[in-house]
């Protein structure tokens, strides 16, 4: 039997949720998901980039704007830097 640790109620040894509240009874591995997450930021800001960058080529192509890529850059980095430290707390 394990009990939950969040309302005490004994559950069965197979159970990975408790029956009463829905509790994960038993602890995830939390590298594996700081790992993914961090992973999904950097995708985040990849795929962020190449869209800004391809709005940017469009404008130049159709429009006859040049925008500069570099402050483009340094905001995306810098709200991904943001949302990462706000993230971990």
């Amino acid at each position: 039997m394990i009990r939950c640790r969040e309302c005490g109620t004994e559950n069965s040894a197979e159970a990975r949720y408790c029956t009463k509240c829905g509790a994960l009874l038993r602890p995830t591995k939390e590298p594996y998901f700081r790992r993914r997450h961090i992973g999904n930021i950097w995708l985040l800001l990849f795929g962020s980039l190449m869209i800004i960058y391809g709005f940017i080529k469009l404008l130049e192509t159709y429009y006859h704007i040049t925008l500069e890529l570099g402050p483009i850059l340094a905001i995306l980095f810098g709200v991904a830097l943001i949302y990462g430290s706000l993230r971990r707390r």
